[in-house]
């Protein structure tokens, strides 16, 4: 038992201990930017899963498997052959968004769409001009799910879509970095990597769009009268205040076998006023009671919301 406890020890600490590039240290992009792409790529996901579930007529899963960040360099050091990249440059931008399809998919789908039967070797990687027109469709199909994904935070369209089989010649400047989504698509037992990725350029438009918006209603200006209508609009406006009698816990098992005449004791104490919420959050202490026949409380505490101040 104590070798055993020694040895998870061991691998416990090896884990811990991870080796450094400083010659390419880890490119770390700002908090807004990973969460906008973080809540764009569930909804990609979803979409994905729909479209290739359409493609291939079966049930598709599609997962984010993971998310890495690269300097440029480092971003075309991880293509090789086994990867078919589609860059697409958008109008009125100058980001770049890369779709990374595995050659061996693309190659299946070719033949598939083309209706051939014959095997394709690993190691071809040259289309012909049929075969990529029918690439083409499949790419567009990916784009039109990316573009619907981010259109409610940037409108985007198409300037230009091509293969680039010769990667240095990529659109990528040389202080671009990356951030690349890499979705698992499950098609039944047979599983497929896709990877995304957006420049930086890119994801600068993006936040900066993003940060543009949420402002807007900061800086707009009321005239007095505008005040007045507003103010009034907010008295009027109704609200629904909630009773919170206690609170208990309990397990779906217990849940089930309950019966008719059962006591639940719950954790508020008699001598505890109970708090009502407005919105879900507490705004009054009172203590229940009765008045002119019905079930009534009296307030007896008004809770203060403090407000924390945040910098931006």
């Amino acid at each position: 038992m104590e070798a055993d406890s020694i040895k998870k020890e061991q691998s416990n600490s090896d884990k811990s201990i991870l080796n450094y590039d400083f010659q390419h240290p880890k490119i770390v992009f700002g908090k807004e930017y990973m969460r906008i792409v973080s809540e764009n790529s569930r909804e990609l996901a979803r979409s994905l899963s729909q479209f290739f579930g359409n493609l291939s007529k079966i049930a598709v899963d599609c997962a984010i498997n993971k998310v890495n960040e690269y300097t440029s360099d480092q971003f075309i050091e991880t293509l090789n052959d086994s990867l078919t990249v589609s860059q697409n440059l958008l109008n009125e931008s100058e980001g770049a968004l890369f779709v990374m399809f595995p050659t061996d998919y693309c190659h299946k789908y070719i033949i598939k769409e083309s209706g051939g039967t014959g095997d394709i070797k690993p190691d071809r990687i040259d289309l012909t001009a049929i075969e990529q027109k029918i690439l083409s469709r499949l790419s567009k199909g990916v784009l039109t799910q990316i573009f619907k994904a981010w259109e409610p935070i940037i409108s985007m369209s198409l300037k230009s879509s091509i293969f680039e089989k010769d990667y240095e010649l990529l659109a990528l400047k040389k202080a671009d970095k990356l951030v690349v989504v890499e979705f698992e698509l499950s098609f039944g037992e047979v599983k497929e990597i896709i990877q995304v990725g957006y420049t930086s350029t890119f994801l600068k438009e993006v936040v900066s769009d993003n940060f543009n918006q949420s402002q807007s209603f900061v800086v707009t200006t009321l005239d007095d009268r505008e005040v007045k209508s507003f103010e009034a609009t907010i008295k009027n406006m109704p609200l629904t205040l909630k009773v919170l009698l206690g609170r208990i816990n309990m397990g779906i098992d217990d849940l089930n076998h309950i019966q008719e005449g059962d006591v639940l004791p719950l954790k508020q104490k008699i001598s505890q006023p109970l708090n009502i919420l407005a919105e879900d959050k507490i705004k009054f202490k009172a203590y229940p009671g009765q008045s002119d026949g019905h079930r009534s409380v009296k307030l007896v505490e008004i809770v203060k919301e403090t407000i924390t101040k945040q910098t931006i």
